[in-house]
């Protein structure tokens, strides 16, 4: 028997001491919960501080509710005031009363003295407070009956969607089917405007598709708000639930001790009538956790974890619900922006393409005005060149005209001069002959009557003068000839004739005396001599005549000819003139570009560039810029570009 009080006392110690860390542990969430209580009353209670009247957030609107609120709170002060007057304090002056009547009979009621007169008191009192009680019952029946008007009166207003809205109250009505406004919208291609304005169909075919699942899915935890339970035992579960973060050790345990200690109206005969699922009493005794389970709430206890489940599955659904409903009216406003931004960009396409076909025909109309202008230009200009060219030649006909008209008169003249000098050589040949005939005739005279050395030698000498004087009157004359015509070769052949015709009467008297033929002799040298340099020169004259000729002929040619090469594309290609107005904006821009003033200087690139700044910035980043090691090798640096050999200074040499 020790042992097994002993055994009975240990377990007797061990329950109360789960009894308390289970009770510690429902403490700390408790206060936890009071905090977070007190401090959302804070909050709410600033927030409700700032819209009152006299607050720098108040409206006119607003304070007049408050004003209405005010008046009301005093009516229902007044009124809680009445029926505690009425009510409650009737209540304590019984209590006071039952207290000083306890106080002065509890010693005859301890003693049992006067039974009778005790009992019979004690029964009037009895009475009394039984019907107190069935005063208050009524009182209190009647107040939760009017609570429950209050709650189903606020829960019908609209003002409960202001204070606590439902979870399908945060998603408006969605309008299934292709919206007006995409409807009105245009669009120039028909059929990518229908295909685009399915999309509305198929978008709304596939969520309608998934809430039909998930209402399939979760058929049961829709049935209703409350799962079966009472709304006051449901806001309980809601309340204990939260009470319990997810994140707690032994959350399921904590809370369902909890419900077992709140919720403890309802009995486990109650419970088993009630079933779970559709499961009957002999199932749900014979379920697992009910056989199982050692406590006296398990049944109780599963039933309750039966309905988290339920109200989890509901809790589940209504947000995967509303998700839904949200991604849906987001999906269809993005839809209905996308077709938005779809047709106006197609319609933009449209009016560029249709844009740029008319800017395509207008330049084919202007290629083709221009081409029919090139046509017409080049038709022009060969015309142009044709008349030129034919004016040319015409030109060129006139001037060889003339040319020929020039030589042939040239050549009558040098004719007409030619027969002139054969008229004036013939005459002077007639009177040579004359004079010859005359002077043989003289000779033969002379040789008949004088016959002596003397009258001989005087005949020579006579002969030799006369001759002399001949010759001396010939050469005039043929000097005067020569100095006419130089380039007259037959009129020097003519002279040269009769030179020797001269020479051989000059031979017949060469023994008279040596002085006369030496005379002639050298006279026949000179003549001779003359005669080459008048051929030569007469042929010289000639060339150069030929030559200035040619030069002139080519002159002329050159002056007629078309300097025009022979380019057939050059009718297409743009001329000077058109590249010079589409140049100008070019330039315009360039002008632009290009500063005010023209710098004569060094760009920081090419003053970076130099060698000597290198060395002189590592230098000075090694600290050696000061030293003369720096000084000798800037000084043996050489600059990029040598001075002008001009520009050197010659100084300090």
């Amino acid at each position: 028997n020790r042992t097994l009080q002993k055994i009975e006392q240990i377990t007797q110690a061990r329950k109360q001491t789960k009894e308390q860390n289970l009770l510690q542990q429902h403490k700390a969430c408790w206060s936890k919960e009071q905090i977070k209580l007190a401090s959302l009353q804070k909050k709410y209670q600033n927030e409700l501080d700032g819209i009152r009247p006299g607050s720098p957030y108040s409206y006119h609107s607003i304070v007049e509710f408050f004003r209405e609120l005010e008046i009301y709170e005093d009516l229902l002060s007044e009124e809680m005031k009445d029926f505690k007057k009425k009510t409650v304090d009737p209540v304590w002056d019984l209590r006071e009363d039952l207290q000083f009547w306890l106080g002065e009979n509890r010693e005859r009621l301890i003693l049992g003295e006067i039974l009778g007169e005790a009992d019979r008191d004690h029964a009037e009192v009895m009475d009394v407070v039984n019907s107190v009680k069935i005063q208050q019952q009524q009182v209190m029946g009647k107040l939760e009956h009017e609570q429950r008007q209050l709650e189903a009166e606020l829960e019908s207003s609209p003002f409960q969607l202001l204070v606590a809205p439902g979870p399908s109250s945060e998603v408006r009505v969605i309008k299934t089917g292709i919206p007006e406004e995409a409807l009105n919208l245009e669009c120039p291609d028909v059929d990518f405007r229908e295909s685009v304005l399915q999309e509305f169909l198929l978008l709304d075919k596939k969520y309608e598709s998934y809430l039909e699942y998930l209402a399939l899915k979760y058929s049961g935890a829709d049935s209703s708000d409350i799962g079966g339970w009472t709304k006051e035992d449901h806001f309980h579960f809601m309340c204990i639930l939260e009470q319990y973060p997810p994140e707690l050790p032994n959350r399921r345990m904590l809370y369902i001790d909890r419900m077992l200690r709140e919720i403890p109206h309802k009995t486990r005969a109650e419970l088993a009538g009630m079933g779970v699922n559709g499961l009957t009493k002999s199932e749900l005794l014979h379920d697992p956790l009910i056989l199982n389970s050692s406590s006296k709430h398990s049944f109780s206890c599963y039933l309750k974890v039966q309905h988290e489940k339920w109200w989890m599955a509901h809790k589940f659904y209504h947000e995967q619900r509303l998700s839904s409903l949200r991604a849906w009216s987001n999906d269809r406003e993005d839809l209905l922006l996308k077709a938005k931004v779809t047709f106006l960009e197609a319609l933009a396409a449209h009016e560029e393409a249709v844009n740029k076909e008319i800017t395509r025909q207008r330049q084919q109309q202007i290629c083709q005005e221009l081409y029919e202008k090139v046509l017409a230009f080049r038709e022009q200009k060969l015309e142009a060149l044709r008349l030129q060219s034919a004016i040319a030649a015409r030109k060129e006909e006139e001037e060889r005209e003339m040319i020929q008209k020039y030589e042939d008169q040239k050549a009558r003249q040098r004719r007409e001069e030619a027969e002139r000098e054969a008229i004036r050589l013939a005459e002077i040949q007639a009177q040579l002959e004359e004079q010859a005939k005359l002077d043989r005739e003289r000779q033969v005279a002379k040789e008949s009557t004088v016959r002596s050395d003397y009258a001989d030698c005087l005949e020579v000498k006579l002969c030799s003068v006369h001759f002399c004087w001949k010759l001396a009157f010939l050469k005039g004359c043929l000097i005067y000839v020569v100095s006419i015509n130089k380039s007259n070769i037959n009129v020097l052949n003519y002279c040269y004739f009769f030179l020797n015709l001269f020479f051989i009467h000059f031979f017949k008297y060469e023994r008279a005396g040596d002085r006369v033929y030496s005379t002639v002799y050298n006279e026949k040298l000179h003549f001779e001599k003359e005669k080459e340099e008048a051929r030569q020169r007469a042929h010289e004259a000639a060339l150069e005549a030929e030559r200035e000729k040619e030069q002139r002929l080519d002159s002329l040619r050159e002056m007629v000819q078309v300097h025009v090469e022979n380019d057939p594309e050059r009718v297409f290609k743009q001329t000077e003139a058109t590249l010079a107005r589409l140049a100008s904006a070019y330039d315009e821009e360039t002008e632009l570009q290009k500063p005010l003033f023209t710098v004569y200087g060094y760009e920081d690139r090419k003053v970076s560039s130099d060698p000597r700044l290198k060395v002189e910035q590592a230098l000075r980043n090694a600290g050696l810029h000061s030293t003369d090691y720096a000084r000798r090798i800037l000084a043996t640096v050489k600059p990029p570009q040598q001075p002008r050999k001009d520009q050197q200074s010659t100084l300090f040499k």
